[in-house]
């Protein structure tokens, strides 16, 4: 890395006067580009080298503290960046590999490459979605990429969307809507201008037990308590019951309470199952509810002429939350809020005169600030329309479906094993097991330790969850690029791990000691 950087300036130094232009080399231009290509070549070739090495170092928090020891964030000399390097070092050598191919535990993808491309634009353009002042092109990128996928998950003409950082922003906006909404409808009320009526005690927002534990968060964030939230009794396929869902609302109003969303999971985080949209759709509508789409994690499967039919009934919902930082390979953070009405983001509109005037929507000039709950915002949509038009839908389609094909493989590998029980069939990539050891006694210890002792070891991060009270593990296949003889390797060492495991605590723990 170059030590150009590390040039400190005394203000009282004549070195440092106006017309020596002394910070010129803090800031990209074409006399400094050469270095900063190489600096990004010397990170990137950091990263492939140790990600290729190790699922995780197996670091503890303590021992990762005590790395820091020493390191002041903020120093009176800055260091240079050729001593940063080893502060870059020590955090690529301290991170999860996503690309690892036992790195297969949590909703956390591999950016493809032209999303990492992109990022770099991303970023040196730093450009800010708020105004068409500040973004001109991103703003007509952005407008163009969500028509497209509106159209793409077969919405009304009428419907639009924004970016957001990820699937519980979208939840909660969404949910700020169907409140103000349904406010707005049956008692020409604006909670954005006058707050909460005394009425929406009786709110009630309506999920499966199986739904994000964002839509809690959310209840609490609108002012109606987590207490607002129903959660409806799923089946063996942990779907929604749309028996026990319609029995709720009939009994909710019947109690004088006022449903007034519906939220429907498009892949939940365990399972990874649908719920019936069709269904959902139909009692939302018989029953005046906003029906809010929670597709962050199935959302993807749109994007896959094979298994786009999975999501049938999705095109009904008045909103659609879709991460692309999760089945579409896309760096953190990359979320989608669609609405089939666009004329509900006027629900969350506020206006200031040096921002987005009225006489500049008169004019027809676009300021996105007008639809989203943030002001500043990364122009995230172009990763997506880098990935999308440089991949096409036919390739995004055959690695979808690759992925959930490998999925299906791996449920066949844990349940040949004799000792792995798989705890459902999986829907998308995700896949929630048990090690049985022969005293169940030890059965949510051996499980934990499992987890830890692979991740300690460098081996493979893989989950854990709470099943019915019972610890079990989940991996989580989200890249194209792990094979089929790494998943059975790691099987394998699950398996093996399990058994010394099992066989310590037996020892240690016989029966009747």
């Amino acid at each position: 890395m170059t030590q150009s950087m590390a040039n400190n300036c005394d203000t009282s130094d004549a070195a440092c006067d106006t017309d020596s232009r002394p910070y010129d080399e803090l800031f990209l231009d074409r006399s400094n580009l050469a270095e900063h290509l190489a600096t990004i070549s010397t990170i990137l070739g950091m990263l492939t080298q140790y990600a290729e090495k190790e699922s995780y170092s197996g670091r503890s928090p303590a021992e990762l503290s005590t790395s820091l020891t020493g390191a002041d964030p903020f120093p009176e000399a800055g260091i240079g960046q050729d001593a940063m390097a080893n502060d870059l070092e020590f955090l690529v050598r301290n991170s999860i590999s996503l690309t690892h191919p036992a790195t297969i535990g949590h909703l956390l993808c591999p950016p493809v490459i032209p999303a990492l491309q992109a990022e770099v634009l991303i970023s040196a353009l730093n450009q800010s979605l708020d105004v068409f002042e500040t973004s001109p092109a991103a703003t007509m990128i952005e407008k163009t990429l969500i028509a497209r996928i509106c159209e793409e998950f077969g919405m009304p003409a009428s419907s639009d969307g924004t970016f957001t950082p990820g699937g519980t922003h979208s939840n909660y906006a969404a949910l700020l809507m169907a409140r103000d909404h349904w406010l707005q409808k049956n008692m020409n009320w604006s909670a954005k201008r006058s707050g909460l009526p005394t009425r929406s005690q009786d709110f009630r927002i309506i999920c499966s037990e199986s739904a994000h534990f964002s839509i809690e968060k959310a209840a609490a964030q609108l002012g109606l308590g987590t207490d607002a939230v129903v959660r409806i009794p799923v089946d063996d396929g942990h779907r929604m019951k749309t028996g026990s869902l319609l029995r709720t609302v009939q009994n909710m109003k019947r109690r004088g309470k006022i449903p007034i969303a519906l939220v429907a999971t498009a892949g939940t985080t365990d399972f990874g199952a649908i719920d019936d949209l069709t269904a959902c759709a139909e009692v939302a509508t018989e029953a005046g509810m906003w029906l809010h789409a929670d597709a962050a994690y199935g959302g993807g499967l749109m994007f896959s002429e094979r298994h786009r039919d999975r999501l049938a009934g999705i095109e009904l919902a008045d909103s659609i939350s879709v991460d692309f930082h999760k089945m579409l390979w896309q760096p953190a953070s990359c979320g989608l809020l669609l609405v089939g009405a666009s004329s509900n983001f006027s629900l969350m509109t506020h206006r200031a005169a040096y921002l987005n005037p009225l006489e500049d929507k008169v004019a027809g000039i676009p300021n996105l600030v007008d639809k989203s709950l943030l002001t500043t915002r990364r122009f995230d949509a172009l990763k997506v329309w880098v990935s999308l038009r440089t991949l096409g839908k036919r390739r995004i389609g055959d690695m979808i479906g690759h992925v959930l094909d490998l999925a299906q493989r791996t449920r066949e590998m844990i349940e040949s094993t004799g000792r792995l029980k798989m705890l459902h069939k999986p829907e998308l990539g995700c896949l929630v097991f048990r090690y049985e050891p022969a005293a169940d006694r030890f059965s949510d210890s051996v499980n934990r330790q499992i987890q830890q002792t692979l991740m300690s070891a460098g081996r493979a991060m893989i989950a854990t969850t709470r099943i019915q009270e019972k610890l079990c593990l989940k991996l989580t296949l989200l890249s194209p690029t792990v094979r089929e003889e790494d998943l059975q390797s790691l099987v394998h060492e699950i398996v093996d791990t399990g058994r010394r495991l099992e066989a310590t605590l037996t020892t240690e723990h016989p029966v009747g000691i």
